[in-house]
């Protein structure tokens, strides 16, 4: 047996075994995958998570006087621009006849750019009554940004309380 024939048959040998390792595979990138997956699951899919049509807004107490501003008010019985009633609401919702386009409330939107045009620096509020369903302060939300307003505050207040346009 000569020298060069052991030197080939140990490259095989190892070509084999460096062969059978490349076929493996390692799971441990697989299995962080799985488990931030889990995490998120368990996370965000709580089953005993509240409805969204059930959520009630957070109350806060207003320690400074507000400034005068465009005023969009979303009531028990009526959606508002500064006290001029653009909308009805029936049991927290806008009823059928509402013109929208998905969640947007096209009244809503004429109503805001007649009231202020955008890209003004005056500030815009959103006045909402605690027990108003969050899915229709979204689309109230929703149609501020479709109508140009990107910034605005949100006044959530209790039942009693009335807000004048300013």
């Amino acid at each position: 047996m000569t020298g060069g024939d052991h030197r080939t048959r140990r490259r095989e040998r190892q070509a084999r075994r460096h062969f059978t390792h490349g076929l493996g595979v390692n799971i441990t990138s697989m299995m962080d995958m799985f488990t931030l997956i889990l995490i998120f699951l368990l996370y965000f899919f709580d089953p005993d998570s509240p409805d969204p049509s059930v959520m009630q807004l957070a109350s806060s107490t207003l320690l400074s006087p507000a400034r005068p501003a465009l005023i969009v008010s979303v009531g028990p019985r009526e959606l508002r621009v500064n006290g001029a009633v653009v909308a009805t609401v029936s049991r927290g919702a806008l009823p059928d006849t509402v013109p929208r386009d998905g969640r947007v409330i096209l009244p809503l939107v004429q109503a805001l750019q007649t009231a202020l045009p955008s890209g003004t620096d005056q500030p815009l509020t959103v006045a909402c009554d605690r027990a108003t369903p969050y899915t229709l302060v979204a689309d109230v939300l929703q149609s501020l940004h479709v109508a140009g307003f990107t910034q605005y505050h949100l006044l959530v207040q209790s039942s009693d309380v009335a807000v004048q346009p300013g």
